[in-house]
């Protein structure tokens, strides 16, 4: 897998990301995703088994897009975006 491969949905990392930045969220979760960083391959496994119960639901397009391992380098670079753009 290449590096600079891009996820499928990139808008759902963005939307995501921005949404964690608007509930006061990005720090949380900047630190846990730095953390699982080195797991992106069980956190997609874990969004594998999760998204067959959120089919219908909201959260089904996040589930969908984070089955994909470059989601999550996606997911903590949009996040780090959202939160400079949030900081001026």
């Amino acid at each position: 897998m290449s590096a600079h491969q891009q996820p499928e949905n990139p808008d759902a990392a963005r939307h995501l990301a921005e949404a964690m930045v608007r509930a006061g969220l990005r720090g949380p979760a900047a630190f846990v995703l730095d953390i699982l960083a080195p797991f992106d391959f069980l956190s997609t496994q874990a969004m594998m088994f999760v998204r067959p119960f959120t089919v219908g639901w909201r959260w089904e397009p996040y589930t969908r897009a984070l089955t994909e391992e470059v989601a999550w380098r996606e997911l903590r670079r949009a996040l780090s975006e959202a939160g400079g753009e949030k900081s001026r």
